[in-house]
């Protein structure tokens, strides 16, 4: 499973099980892998927000879409209602371990 954990003020947290998307993941500029699946992607602006978020979304990433705070969807829905994002995105939130619930906004 491939998802965007948290939306930061400066970075993305990113939990990436493929390793053809690791490879892509550890590409964009100032990208981190902090462990075997876990990627840090800082942004200096919104701008470079919009273009991961747009490249993520490509890649077929889920968008965490529940829990404490502005989740990874609320983010995208906002920045989509700004005319900044643009289609649909896969959402993911979990009902217990191991038990992913996906949706679409």
């Amino acid at each position: 499973m491939d998802y965007i954990e948290i939306v930061l003020a400066d970075r993305i947290a990113v939990f990436c099980e493929s390793r053809a998307l690791a490879t892509q993941l550890t590409a964009l500029v100032g990208a981190s892998k902090l462990d075997e699946t876990h990627f840090l992607l800082p942004y200096p602006d919104e701008a470079t927000l919009v273009e991961y978020l747009t490249k993520l979304n490509a890649w077929g990433f889920a968008f965490v879409a529940a829990g404490p705070g502005w989740t990874p969807a609320d983010i995208f829905q906002a920045l989509r209602a700004k005319g900044l994002l643009h289609g649909t995105i896969k959402t993911v939130h979990w009902l217990g371990p191991d038990r992913p619930v996906y949706g679409e906004i």
